[in-house]
């Protein structure tokens, strides 16, 4: 069964106010049939998109009655509709009489069911006409046009000649003083035969002249107010903006519909002309779509050139469904059901409604939608599965197509099972999904991924660096970032290891060790004893001039062994010098290798990426090493390595020189034997020169220097530096690892601002939505925030068995949560002053009653280098994006929450304009929920992209005013043959259905109502 309209409510243009020939106006010239073939022709020619004109000859349908014997008789002006509008002239208003000048134009717009007829007789010929001749006596002619033309003569014969070129024509002058009886008016319209059939309009211009002082306010309101519309002729949008702002603020009647009045043909240049009207109505083109403007005028009314959606739809024609067709492949045996055979529905462009009684097929719908769609085949369907119409292959009979506004057509087969797609021509929301993801708390990550689509669609496309959903594109940004920071971790683990150590020197511990070894070493240098002195035997010249040539020799040997000893010594020092040379060189050239092997694994994925854009990456960015120079110097400290082993008789010399430790110890044998041959008292005194020498090494040994390790000096040294820069320069490698903690930071912060980003289009969505939200508040955040683990993790790397800030399980948990009470971890100096705070923490006891008493970090932590890792290069800071109903998160709101939060998602906040389609979403609301949350937003989305909605409940259609309402019928009892009868609410057929599915509730309902109380 199909209805006139089936597309429902759609937007045509709307003049309720046109003038005829037989209006007999003097610009119009004389009623003949060339007059009338012209004002026709004219009438024709209006652009497609006027599909209704309110026919206004004043008293008189005659005009009217000749334009529709026209479509009747003549087959003409088939593509508008007519009604009949009569206009009076009132004498008085609510008991209140107002002179010539200030009296109310209203029009009264009848249904075009009634006939010409009816409203002569029933309704014209039973007003009393009220004018009084000058004569006295009253003026009781019946209303025609001859009657009021002589009305006018008559009147404009007794004027004064200087003012009768101010009256336009007889007719115009007897119509503006032929008055009637407002209550006549009325009482004739509260006859059976007009009921529901008429409309009441008056004048916006009449009623804005007559001031407030010539009547009482509540007079001038109550006229407005009884009427269910306001004319008005504008010059231009604007000025109809500022009249509808003026009736806003004076609190009466603003439904204000924009009429021509034409009066002249439409290539006059006359404002009241043919064609000039500004008014768009979303209805059928019928008086029931004109009555459901005035009962719900909210969304059906537009004033200027074209409706938004119009615009929208020519703008995006790929993205509107225009038709769903269904029906049976060739061959099918119709033994197995009638099914869909030669089903053709069209589809209206904003809200679609599909209803039916439980098990009439409705899913069946939105499913074949989503599969024309290409929606795999793992989606959760409620028809097209294996268990009801896929089951025995039944599906693979049938094929479907959807056939968009730019005349593409998207045929499957029911069978068919596209596969996984990120490019679906609809958004679905399948009852089985819905249900699972509000009912389901383990599918949050799921939940999070339908809020995540919903915040892609508001990121720029130049945002998306090429990526086809929220999750590739955080992937690019983290991937990128991610290595970007561990270059920063090593940074991170270098300046750890100094800092380690200044920490570790910081201690009192450390300072007593210092000390300690200071004494000790003073000690050791109180307890050398310097040999007692013996004389030198030489100084007898005898005894000299006697072993003369011994001495010689042992000093020209001990000369020598001093030479070989230094030499040793610089050979050794070279050494150690050339390895750390070495090492580093070698360390250097393999990063750069390893460096140069990364970039051009970059430069070789980059190659592909760029080639479709013809740029030569090797143009681009090119990576060029030269190890030559390097090369050399490695090879000259190999060499110079190589000689002082030799030297030093690690490797074999190539011409068999000795080593200087062998010539050492030849020399000291040399020595020895040489000592040998002196006397006892020679001997005695070399042994004292010998014991002498070892005394003032081993003194020299103990004070050593600043620079030597373990000795008197250097402890002195180290103690200095403890009182005077340990804390200086401590602060300084803190303050360079602060800004290397500071960047990473910043890497975070660029992937949380893609969240941001969205976070803030969606947020700024949300308050410009406020009026539709009220008392529903939701929010978005995003920002870093420390990681769920933290605490024990931190916690896991103290001994809290030691003393410390830590101490004990307990004491240690609520020291570190009054550490990070208030902490704003996506705030970057909040996040350094925290580190601060945690370090400063273990090196003094922040404990009651320990007076900040300083702590060695190596005693409380198990592993300071992991600790400080895990801490400064900031793994514990995670990105958090949520959406928040009030102040519950996800996790905490019922599943009716969930539901109404998502919903709101799709309906408010996604930005995508494909169509929506949803399939029983009221199941898993309640009732508050729908009234506040689903219907609204519902009005709202409908306005940016097309919704499909399935529903059991035709209440949440009407509510909702869908444009189209599909009812859909599956008879078992005949063969399971599906069926649809679709239109508008207004579409009596449609009406009726809505009823019919409802006829269960209803009775329940209007006895609930009569319990109900205002």
């Amino acid at each position: 069964m199909s209805t006139l309209y089936p597309k429902g409510s759609e937007w045509r243009k709307w003049d309720l106010h046109v003038h005829t020939p037989s209006s007999i106006y003097q610009k119009f010239g004389i009623d003949n049939d060339t007059t009338w073939e012209k004002y026709i022709s004219d009438l024709e020619n209006l652009p497609a998109e006027f599909a209704v004109l309110g026919i206004n000859d004043y008293l008189f349908l005659d005009g009217y009655e000749k334009l529709i014997n026209e479509q009747r008789n003549n087959n003409r002006l088939k593509n508008l509709t007519f009604f009949p509008v009569v206009e009076f002239r009132i004498e008085k208003f609510a008991g209140v009489e107002f002179d010539t000048l200030k009296r109310i134009n209203l029009h009264v717009i009848f249904s075009n069911e009634l006939s010409v007829e009816t409203i002569k007789s029933q309704f014209l010929n039973t007003l009393e006409q009220s004018y009084v001749l000058k004569t006295g006596e009253p003026w009781t002619r019946a209303i025609t046009a001859e009657s009021v033309a002589e009305l006018g003569a008559s009147i404009k014969s007794s004027a004064p000649e200087e003012k009768l070129s101010d009256y336009e024509n007889d007719l115009t002058e007897g119509f503006n003083n032929l008055n009637v009886k407002e209550d006549q008016i009325f009482t004739s319209l509260k006859k059976d035969c007009f009921k529901d059939k008429y409309l009441i309009a008056v004048g916006k211009t009449e009623w804005a002249a007559l001031k407030w002082t010539d009547a009482s306010i509540a007079t001038k309101k109550s006229i407005i107010n009884c009427a269910h519309i306001v004319f008005t002729s504008a010059e231009s949008v604007e000025a109809i903006t500022r009249s509808k702002e003026q009736l806003r603020c004076q609190r009466v009647n603003d439904l204000l519909l924009d009429c021509s009045d034409a009066h002249n043909f439409s290539d006059s240049k006359d404002k009241d002309r043919i064609g000039k009207c500004y008014t768009w109505l979303k209805a059928n083109p019928t008086f029931d779509g004109l009555k459901q403007v005035v009962i719900e005028p909210d969304g059906r009314i537009f004033m200027g050139d074209t409706p938004p959606l119009l615009e929208r739809i020519a703008k995006n024609r790929t993205k509107y469904i225009k038709e769903l067709s269904i029906t049976q492949i060739d061959g099918y045996d119709q033994r197995n059901g009638v099914w869909f055979k030669d089903i053709t529905i069209p589809i209206n462009s904003e809200l679609v409604a599909i209803i039916g009684n439980k098990g009439s097929g409705k899913s069946a719908i939105a499913d074949i939608i989503a599969l024309c769609a290409n929606y795999p085949s793992d989606t959760e369907f409620s028809f097209l599965t294996n268990e009801k119409f896929k089951k025995k292959r039944l599906a693979a009979s049938f094929r479907a197509t959807t056939v968009w506004e730019s005349g593409k057509p998207s045929e499957i087969n029911l069978n068919d099972q596209p596969g996984n797609t990120e490019l679906l021509d609809v958004k679905y929301l399948p009852q089985g999904q819905f249900e699972r993801l509000t009912n389901e708390i383990r599918t949050a990550e799921e939940f999070q991924k339908e809020i995540e689509s919903v915040v892609f669609s508001h990121i720029p496309d130049s945002e998306k660096l090429g990526a086809l959903s929220f999750h590739a594109l955080i992937e690019k940004k983290t991937s990128t970032v991610n290595s970007e920071i561990e270059g920063l971790r090593n940074d991170i683990r270098d300046i750890n290891k100094k800092i380690i150590d200044l920490e570790r020197k910081s201690t009192t511990a450390y300072q007593a060790e210092v000390v300690n070894k200071i004494t000790k070493k003073q000690e050791e240098l109180d307890a050398l004893v310097e040999p007692p002195p013996v004389l030198n035997p030489n100084d007898n010249p005898d005894k000299k001039q006697l072993n003369e040539a011994i001495n010689k020799k042992l000093d020209d040997l001990k000369d020598e062994i001093q030479k070989l000893q230094t030499s040793i010594q610089t050979v050794e020092e070279g050494k150690k010098t050339t390895l750390e040379a070495l090492q580093k060189l070698k360390t250097i050239k393999s990063e750069i290798q390893q460096k140069e092997t990364e970039i051009n694994r970059f430069i070789s994925a980059k190659k592909q990426e760029l080639s479709e854009f013809k740029i030569d990456v090797k143009k681009l960015i090119s990576m060029e090493t030269n190890f030559t120079e390097l090369d050399a110097l490695i090879l000259d400290k190999e060499g110079s390595l190589e000689k002082a082993k030799v030297l030093l008789g690690e490797l074999k010399a190539p011409d068999n020189s000795i080593p200087l430790p062998n010539q050492l110890t030849t020399k000291e044998e040399q020595l020895k034997i040489e000592k040998s041959k002196l006397d006892t008292e020679q001997q005695h005194y070399q042994k004292y020169l010998t014991d002498k020498t070892s005394w003032e090494k081993n003194k020299k040994d103990i004070i050593g220097s600043p620079d030597r390790y373990d000795t008197l000096e250097y402890y002195k040294h180290e103690l200095d530096y403890l009182n005077k820069d340990l804390n200086n320069e401590l602060e300084a490698v803190y303050d360079e690892r602060r800004g290397i903690v500071r960047v990473i930071f910043d890497k975070k912060q660029e992937v949380i601002s893609v969240y941001k980003g969205a976070r803030d289009r969606l947020n700024k969505i949300i308050d410009e939505n406020q009026d539709t939200l009220k008392d529903y508040k939701i929010k978005v955040d995003a920002s870093l925030v420390k990681s769920a683990d933290f605490n024990s993790r931190f916690l896991n790397y103290i001994l809290q068995n030691k003393m410390g800030t830590f101490h004990s399980n307990d004491g240690g948990e609520a020291q570190l949560i009054r550490l990070l009470t208030d902490v704003d971890f996506d705030a970057k100096e909040d996040i350094v002053s925290l580190l601060d705070n945690l370090v400063l923490a273990l090196r003094f006891d922040r404990r009651v009653n320990q007076d900040n008493a300083k702590r060695s970090v190596a005693e409380q932590v198990k592993d300071i280098p992991a600790l400080y890792e895990y801490l400064f290069s900031l793994e514990f800071l995670e990105k958090n994006y949520q959406l928040k109903q009030g102040d519950k998160n996800l996790e905490q709101l019922s599943p009716g929450e969930r539901g109404a939060l998502l919903l709101v998602f799709y309906l408010l906040l996604d930005n995508n304009d494909i169509p929506l389609v949803i399939d029983q979403p009221e199941d898993n609301l309640d009732n508050h929920s729908v009234a506040t949350i689903l219907v609204p937003f519902i009005r709202v989305a409908k306005k940016k992209r097309q919704i499909i909605m399935v529903t059991h409940n035709p209440n949440l259609a009407v509510v909702s005013d869908a444009e189209q309402v599909i009812y859909v019928d599956l008879d078992k009892e005949n063969n399971y043959k599906f069926s649809t009868i679709s239109g508008s609410i207004e579409d009596k057929q449609v009406n009726k259905k809505i009823v019919d599915v409802l006829e269960g509730t209803m009775p329940a309902f209007n006895t609930r109502k009569r319990k109900y109380y205002e």
